[in-house]
């Protein structure tokens, strides 16, 4: 059996049934010891990327060691690490990538149609753009970022003035006493409201809760919470994953009362925190005086690890820990709901490379000659001297100062007893380095002073120049923002995809198209009516706006999924000129539809309701349909008519 051997997965944990939750206690305890047991194990491999981690943090965050008593060399940090990355983060985030969703069959392709813009429409409602900035951020800080996809909802609140009501009672007979007289009994028969003193009703203040958004929604993970199988080069392929959360005591009793989570018994879930990620970082560049606060001690650390068969659920990283939810995967794709990106892929490994290792060794030596230089300055500012102390009359006449007099007793001569140290000068190789240095970084980085809106003499000037060395930037940032796709965004995609299938609301209503339709007018009786003066059916805008509702069915079918070509880095004006330029071609072309070219170049300046702007096809029929109608009505030429008007 499957239990036999230490290590491997409880046997109940392949079970057939939605909850695998077991009810002895003993398999309770097996399944908290497995999952202990893998965290440990991933954690342990992953211990040495960890250091670097820290060490890539502090460099961006320009940290460097407190100085020490009687410290006086300088300690200044170039700051090569931050401005690299928030060079590349703009251009590899410079725009969503955007879902094309293609039909597998021929009946596939209206449901294709709706299932893209929906998908359009969950991005931007989940806010994906943040989370997607934070992930590409940490594949360049770290070379790996991680999302978790999921499904989640969103709530608001309306504040509506309500009458208070208050309930009216009266009598009904139940039945007769001994004396065949009726038993009566007060029971409410209604409401009615409360009025005041003047008799007006009484008003409240009720807020009413509502959703704002239900359907896929996506996390940023931080890598210090990301655990994985310690020999699994991508998530697809890894036996687990797991992620460390941490869960205050509100949390947990709300998911108890959804039956999400067991609950255990109160005596055995105390506090099992024992540090929180993010305020371990800090701590260690002095931002927190403790990595773990007093006020964020009623925190919990849960273990959530994940198979493509099952999803497991424990409280506590180590020792007695307990056992909150064993079910298969609730997602009806099949697939552990993490994305991978990376920025520089390391064959056959989990963890990429990201901008900051490889100026690791660049970053050292630029603060090391860049700080020796300064520290130069200051002593050729402050002077060294060499005295015999014997003859100094007063030590502290040594302080370089202006006009500042150093008096000597009598007896030997001067230059015997006070004279100055000559350090020397750091030569202009010393300047020469830097300069190295800095383009050693650019090739590393592929950031050139063009790229950061800088000028550079050391590189050719001319137009044709600066554009070479821009393309060959760009090109890189193309490979990563293409790579980010393959590796992590299509299958975000997919996921956001199912997810909407899955648990689509039934009266989900949403806005797909930009362009609102006609509908038929009618008279007061709810029959159609025709415009007088064409006779054609009198059309008015339909009174929904535009909305539609989304049922599975409109949303279900076989699908591949792609990215838009337009999520490749490109700068925000170069993009533009790009557009303005093919919109131009466009128009010239026949076969080209004119009101999609207008639409997509109204959005790339950043109108987002092109609506606003353009006729509808059908107000257009109707200006046209008018149009031919009134010309039609105008005399012919030679008519009596035409002549007198004439």
């Amino acid at each position: 059996m499957l239990d036999n051997m230490p290590g491997d997965i409880p046997s109940f944990l392949y079970g057939e049934e939605e909850d695998l939750f077991p009810s002895e206690e003993m398999d309770q305890k097996r399944a908290v010891a497995w999952v202990q047991m893998r965290f440990q194990q991933a954690e342990s491999a992953r211990k040495p990327h960890e250091d670097r981690w820290l060490s890539y943090y502090k460099a961006y965050r320009s940290y460097v060691t407190p100085r020490k008593p009687g410290q006086w060399q300088s300690q200044a940090w170039m700051p090569i690490s931050f401005y690299v990355i928030e060079t590349i983060l703009p251009r590899l985030a410079a725009q969503l990538p955007s879902a094309v969703v293609n039909p597998v069959g021929p009946q596939d392709v209206k449901s294709a149609e709706t299932m893209e813009e929906v998908l359009h429409w969950a991005e931007d409602k989940s806010e994906l753009y943040l989370e997607q900035v934070k992930a590409v951020k940490s594949s360049l800080m770290y070379g790996t970022g991680i999302l978790k996809i999921g499904y989640g909802e969103k709530k608001g609140y309306n504040i509506v003035e309500e009458p208070v009501m208050e309930e009216t009672t009266g009598e009904i007979a139940t039945g007769e006493d001994m004396d065949g007289q009726p038993v009566m009994q007060t029971v409410p028969v209604g409401s009615q409201p409360v009025l005041d003193e003047n008799g007006e009703p009484q008003t409240q203040t009720v807020r009413t809760e509502y959703f704002t958004y239900q359907g896929p929604i996506a996390e940023a993970v931080d890598i210090e919470n990301f655990f994985v199988d310690p020999i699994a080069s991508d998530v697809s392929d890894a036996r687990y994953v797991i992620h460390r959360v941490y869960r205050d005591r509100k949390h947990l009793e709300k998911m108890f009362e959804a039956g999400t989570y067991k609950r255990p018994p109160d005596n055995q879930w105390e506090s099992y925190l024992h540090e929180f990620a993010s305020l371990k970082r800090q701590s260690e560049i002095g931002y927190t005086s403790d990595a773990l606060p007093d006020r964020e001690k009623d925190l919990f650390p849960l273990l959530e690890l994940w198979t493509d068969d099952f999803a497991v659920t424990v409280l506590g990283e180590r020792g007695d820990g307990i056992l909150l939810r064993a079910q298969r995967t609730p997602y009806a794709h099949g697939e552990k709901p993490f994305v991978k990106i990376v920025d520089h892929i390391v064959p056959h490994e989990f963890w990429g490379i990201g901008e900051l290792e490889p100026l690791s060794g660049i970053q050292d030596t630029l603060n090391a000659i860049w700080n020796a230089r300064i520290d130069n300055v200051k002593i050729a500012l402050n002077k060294m001297f060499a005295v015999v102390m014997d003859y100094m009359i007063d030590p502290n006449d040594l302080v370089v100062r202006p006009g500042g007099v150093i008096r000597m007793r009598e007896g030997l001569p001067l230059n015997q007893v006070f004279q100055q140290i000559d350090l020397g000068d750091i030569t202009s190789d010393a300047y020469t380095e830097v300069q190295e240095l800095e383009r050693e970084a650019e090739k590393a980085s592929g950031v050139s002073p063009y790229q950061t809106g800088q000028d550079s003499p050391a590189y050719n000037r001319t137009a044709t120049g600066v554009a070479l060395i821009s393309e060959q930037g760009n090109t890189r940032f193309s490979f990563k923002v293409s790579l980010a796709e393959h590796t992590g965004y299509k299958r975000l995609v997919r996921q956001y995809a199912s997810i909407l299938q899955q648990f689509i609301p039934i009266d989900l209503g949403i806005r797909l198209k930009d362009t609102q339709d006609l509908v038929r007018m009618t008279d007061q009786m709810g029959m159609p009516v025709n415009d007088p003066m064409t006779g054609a059916p009198a059309m008015q805008p339909d009174p929904t706006g535009g909305w539609q509702a989304i049922t599975p069915d409109s949303i279900g079918g076989r699908f591949d999924f792609d990215i838009e070509a337009e999520s490749s880095a490109q700068t925000i004006s170069a993009r533009r000129e790009q557009t303005l330029s093919m919109a131009a071609q466009l128009m010239q072309d026949p076969y080209m539809k004119p009101r999609p070219i207008r639409e997509d170049l109204l959005k790339e300046f950043g109108r987002k309701n092109p609506e606003e702007y353009l006729y509808s096809d059908q107000e257009i029929a109707m200006m046209q349909a008018a149009a031919q109608a009134e010309q039609a009505s105008l005399p012919a030429e030679g008519d009596s008519s035409y002549s007198e008007t004439q």
